[in-house]
């Protein structure tokens, strides 16, 4: 018998592979990347407003999933072509999507009990932006995994956002793991 903890098996190994990549990075555009369903409680309306507010040239914000908000997100990639939406992607397609992105948010205002898409996040090395209810504080503070945002609070969702927009900060991250 074997118990994968959190239900996600890291290689470590690989994991360092990944990062020492991601490391490399020099490209001016940080991509930010949403994964999960398009419903309104996990914050894509949140989340797609804080990055408009940003006003950053240098950003994408790459949507995975399918759901309810489906056609509210195709109207904001009408609107601002530094969004780009997915769909719903195999787990090959997904691998591939968070090996290209720089940073995870997980703008989920509802209490998520665990949140493992934020230990997949960490699996592909990507830092992560995660609203500070349920399960999700934990799986931060105990992986190091990120930074924390009052849940619903756009500007303070912003201001992480634009922290983690910078690579210097995002390659400061990587330190301190």
């Amino acid at each position: 018998k074997k118990c994968i903890f959190n239900s996600v098996d890291i290689d470590n190994k690989k994991l360092h592979m990944i990062i020492n990549k991601k490391q490399e990075k020099n490209s001016k555009i940080i991509k930010f990347m949403y994964a999960g369903r398009l419903v309104y409680f996990k914050g894509i309306e949140h989340m797609i407003c804080a990055f408009e507010n940003m006003n950053n040239e240098n950003c994408e914000l790459h949507i995975c999933g399918t759901g309810e908000m489906k056609d509210f997100v195709e109207k904001w990639c009408d609107k601002d072509k530094r969004i780009i939406y997915h769909g719903k992607l195999n787990n090959e397609q997904l691998a591939d999507c968070y090996m290209e992105c720089d940073v995870l948010v997980v703008p989920s205002f509802w209490p998520e009990p665990f949140g493992r898409v934020l230990i997949e996040g960490n699996m592909y090395g990507l830092p992560v932006i995660a609203g500070n209810c349920g399960g999700m504080p934990e799986i931060i503070y105990n992986t190091k995994a990120g930074l924390l945002y009052e849940p619903g609070n756009i500007t303070d969702l912003k201001n992480k956002m634009s922290q983690l927009a910078d690579r210097k900060n995002i390659k400061k991250y990587y330190d301190s793991i």
